[in-house]
């Protein structure tokens, strides 16, 4: 008689700068409470193991995002639970003592355009990601993904009694599964079959790029402001583009290119291939606005940044420093200043050196990991978060499987 436990880390097997969110904030008390649960139980298995007359207990711990269940295209809502792109609207920001930001207003007042349909990855339990949110997550160095069919075959192995050294409670260290080699391949397939998936669906999809439900704001705000930077910079020398690009042009060009999109009265908004339009509409509806560079904003009728505690969704923007913080936090930010920081990423990816046979850093998430000097919006977002916000996998807390 046995008992197995497929328990989990509550972090994807990455540590207390897990850079991911079930769409809440950081630091996330959803995740440490995830934690704290499922190692308490563990705790709990082992006293029982340890008791006379007990069944022979196991616990198998994925340490990796488990998936996927299938690519296809979905309906979708966001965080929020709304299932349509709303027409966003242009709000000067006032900052000063007496303002204040509203960062839940009445779904009503913003008109309905079209329902939100995306090419997508179940993930299961964890629910819809978008391409890029689920190549970001999945990516080497990041969370990584195992397969459940790679967790069923330890689990049997085990329950057979054969040993495969995954066992948690024979030792919790070398025991939990790393990132798995077939989840890894199949990671390759899902990359294809979403692009051949937006391919078929431009009519009827949105840009599949961000829902907001893979958090924190902050991988939203990097996706969005990528495919913005890849719609001005798109070829295979994007990157060289980028580096050598006036910033404060740049600001200018594309906020001058979102309020011409605001003022025109027919607005295709259905089709997966990014214009500026769709992009700053479907931001806004996730509650990611856009900050112009004259601090006007475009916003739908949530913003996710700053959080609401309880009910009072008002927020004081009593200095430009404060407007600044929620900016680089979670707000599409098309200012020269945040384009300076585009600016600056590119020209230190174009100086990493050539990935090699020798020179493996490409597997710590630390290298741009597109393949090319194109701009790719996934791999900026996993450069970024392990190269600023330290969000890597640590490679020596787990064993790779044979």
């Amino acid at each position: 008689e046995s008992y197995l436990k497929i328990g989990t880390t509550g972090t994807g097997g990455m540590g207390l700068n897990l850079p991911f969110t079930h769409s809440e904030s950081k630091p996330s008390n959803l995740i440490l409470a995830k934690n704290e649960a499922a190692f308490g139980h563990t705790g709990l298995l082992y006293l029982w193991s340890q008791t006379p007359e007990a069944p022979r207990v196991l616990e198998i711990i994925p340490a990796a995002g488990v998936g996927y269940r299938r690519v296809q295209v979905h309906a979708v809502k966001d965080r929020y639970g709304n299932e349509f792109i709303r027409k966003p609207r242009l709000l000067e920001l006032q900052v000063g003592d007496g303002s204040v930001l509203n960062v839940r207003e009445d779904e009503s007042n913003y008109a309905k355009l079209s329902k939100m349909i995306t090419v997508g990855v179940d993930m299961g339990e964890n629910g819809l990601f978008t391409a890029d949110e689920f190549l970001t997550l999945s990516a080497a160095g990041s969370m990584e993904l195992i397969t459940p069919e790679e967790i069923a075959e330890v689990c049997v192995q085990e329950l057979l009694g054969i040993g495969t050294g995954h066992n948690v409670l024979a030792s919790i260290r070398g025991s939990v599964l790393a990132p798995g080699y077939r989840a890894g391949m199949m990671r390759q397939t899902a990359d294809e079959h979403l692009n051949d998936l937006e391919k078929l669906s431009t009519d009827t999809t949105m840009p599949s790029i961000a829902l907001g439900r893979l958090g924190p704001p902050l991988l939203s705000k990097i996706l969005m402001e990528a495919r913005i930077l890849k719609l001005k910079y798109d070829g295979p020398d994007g990157l060289q583009q980028l580096s050598e690009c006036d910033s404060v042009g740049l600001s200018r060009e594309l906020s001058a290119q979102v309020q011409q999109a605001m003022q025109s009265e027919s607005v295709k908004m259905i089709g997966s291939v990014p214009s500026i339009t769709s992009l700053s509409y479907v931001a806004s509806t996730i509650g990611v606005p856009v900050l112009l560079n004259n601090n006007v904003m475009l916003r739908g009728p949530n913003i996710t940044v700053p959080e609401p505690v309880g009910y009072d969704s008002l927020f004081a923007l009593s200095s430009q420093d404060l407007l600044d913080g929620y900016a680089k936090s979670g707000w599409i930010d098309l200012r020269s200043s945040n384009l300076q920081v585009w600016k600056e990423r590119a020209c230190h990816i174009l100086s990493e050196p050539p990935v090699s046979a020798e020179n493996t850093t490409v597997l710590t998430g630390l290298h741009y990991q597109s393949g090319s000097k194109e701009l790719n919006a996934s791999a900026l977002a996993s450069w970024i978060i392990a190269g600023e916000v330290h969000g890597q996998r640590d490679l020596n807390s787990v064993s790779e499987l044979e």
